[in-house]
């Protein structure tokens, strides 16, 4: 079956060839008018010889009549088949006319399609790489929450990261130290009452003591500044969740203002103008268009 264009440049020769018909037609009836005069003089010739012989004339004046009035209704018809043929002439250039104007309209309607289908694609991979930015910032979300809720409650004597623990692990240790430098100074103070017969051993083990106690305590104020560092981490870990958290929802918002994306094997019957629908069954792929209260599916 012959495509529109071909239909079109067949109607545009096929009125070519008609205009130069009645051409030949009008050149035609242009010799008749000419024969036609040629006729008339010939009658007036005869008609003027007719009266030098009157006699004999008078059937020839009747003919001569007779040919003179053919002559001038074969002319008036030879003027008729000339404007009639003008009138086809005038509606062949008219036709030939519309038929290149509707040629050129289907090659502009073409051309607007493939510019839809190109302005289609291009909304597709926006869409897509949206899609991609938002699941990649809600997975650094969860890395981040996951890291915050390490620095805070990771167990004991785990790092977090390397040489790193987290404010539990600190917590416990500061506990484990201030338990031990009570333990120390309960042990002095046994220690003392028990070497009151020696002053000298007791003078020892309250040095000792006090030396214990000094160590637990530097080692508490050790676990309380890796404490609030722990603290610290972990609250910066959560300012980052916070951060990815946004930009997952920046990127979600995004997304809704890109043309949504259908797989499935019925058209979508929620879809706005410049969505795309792939069908499952065929593999085709199509963007909709929507003009007024009418829409279309265009395959891409």
């Amino acid at each position: 079956m012959p495509t529109v264009q071909e239909a079109l440049d067949n109607l545009v020769n096929n009125t070519t060839s008609l205009t130069n018909t009645v051409s030949g037609r009008i050149t035609q009836m242009d010799q008749k008018i000419v024969e036609a005069d040629t006729a008339k003089t010939q009658a007036e010739q005869a008609q003027s010889a007719a009266e030098t012989a009157k006699a004999t004339a008078v059937t020839a004046q009747t003919l001569a009549e007779t040919a003179q009035a053919n002559a001038e209704s074969a002319k008036d018809d030879a003027e008729t088949a000339r404007s009639d043929a003008q009138t086809a002439q005038t509606s062949a250039t008219t036709a030939k006319a519309a038929a290149i104007s509707a040629r050129d309209a289907s090659l502009a309607a073409e051309s607007q399609a493939e510019t839809f289908k190109d302005q289609a694609l291009a909304a597709k991979d926006t869409a897509v790489a949206s899609k991609d930015a938002a699941v990649l910032a809600n997975t650094s979300a969860q890395q981040a929450k996951t890291k915050a809720q390490q620095w805070a409650e990771g167990d004991e004597d785990v790092e977090v990261e390397s040489g790193l623990f987290s404010a539990k692990h600190y917590q416990i240790k500061s506990a484990n130290a201030q338990s031990v430098a009570t333990t120390k100074a309960n042990e002095a103070a046994t220690s003392a009452t028990a070497a009151a017969s020696s002053e000298s051993t007791a003078t020892t083990k309250a040095s000792e003591a006090a030396t214990a106690a000094s160590t637990a305590t530097t080692e508490a104020a050790t676990a309380t500044t890796k404490a609030s560092e722990a603290a610290s981490s972990a609250s910066s870990a959560s300012a980052d969740a916070a951060t990815a958290t946004t930009k997952a929802a920046e990127a979600t918002a995004a997304m809704a203002d890109k043309p949504s994306y259908y797989e499935q094997s019925e058209p979508p019957t929620s879809a706005n103008s410049g969505d795309i629908w792939r069908d499952t069954d065929t593999g085709v792929v199509a963007v909709l268009y929507v003009d007024g209260s009418s829409s279309v599916w265009m395959e891409i």
